[in-house]
């Protein structure tokens, strides 16, 4: 893409890298749950871990630190 609108190809190369992780960031950010135990959404009906997964992880955080419990 040499010379392509002015550009060297380098400066084509940053742009286009930068672009695709732009993208996947901002996918990613919609697509991550909120919390452990909100795991089930439209696209993933199953969760990505199962109830009883999310129970340990839920009490080991809140036992690692309790001022992270809800009001």
């Amino acid at each position: 893409m040499r010379g392509v609108l002015g550009y060297a190809g380098w400066r084509w190369m940053f742009l286009l890298e930068g672009l695709f992780t732009l993208l996947i960031g901002i996918a990613s950010f919609w697509m991550m749950p909120t919390a452990p135990s909100k795991t089930k959404t439209n696209f993933r009906p199953n969760g990505y871990i199962t109830d009883n997964e999310a129970k340990i992880i839920v009490n080991r955080v809140i036992r690692d630190e309790p001022t992270k419990v809800g009001p």
